[in-house]
């Protein structure tokens, strides 16, 4: 018996294949640019990994909040040190956003040249609260940061 054409699995598969294909290009790229909201929701899971990685490693990591990005630092051997590896690499502002802080560590009013610095300790609590305004093309996303050490994003 000859056959002509495709079966409907063998359709369903090829259309299947292209879909995941298509949704790991769009996740790869991405949408062309960041919101501010993923920005600050961005910076909210990334200071909560580095409370985790406060209580999990047993040793202060420490947020800087600049006007042209944000880092970690953790403190190892007596001296704080640069944290660039994994979720919690420094990371540049896009182009256009404005930052203020408030709270411990922030001064309340734009950055300018230095950084606002909030530590947590071994066991996850902050020094104080902080919240951090993003401000980028008449949108504004705040990332707070509670005494307790909860972070969310408003």
């Amino acid at each position: 018996m000859v056959r002509n054409g495709f079966t409907l699995v063998e359709m369903m598969v090829v259309l299947l294949v292209m879909a995941l294909a298509g949704g790991a290009v769009m996740m790869v790229v991405g949408s062309g640019g960041a919101s501010v909201g993923q920005d600050a929701a961005r910076l909210a899971s990334r200071v909560a990994a580095a409370r985790e990685t406060a209580i999990t490693g047993a040793r202060p990591v420490s947020l800087w909040v600049s006007s042209s990005g944000y880092g970690f630092d953790r403190y190892s051997s007596g001296k704080w040190q640069a944290e660039e590896r994994g979720a919690l690499k420094s990371s540049d502002w896009d182009a256009g956003t404005t930052v203020t802080t408030s709270g411990i560590g922030g001064d309340g009013a734009k950055l300018s040249g230095g950084a606002a610095r909030l530590t947590f300790d071994n066991l996850g609590l902050p020094e104080g609260p902080m919240r951090v305004e993003l401000k980028r093309d008449d949108r504004t996303a705040r990332v707070e940061v509670a005494a307790n050490g909860d972070v969310v994003v408003r």
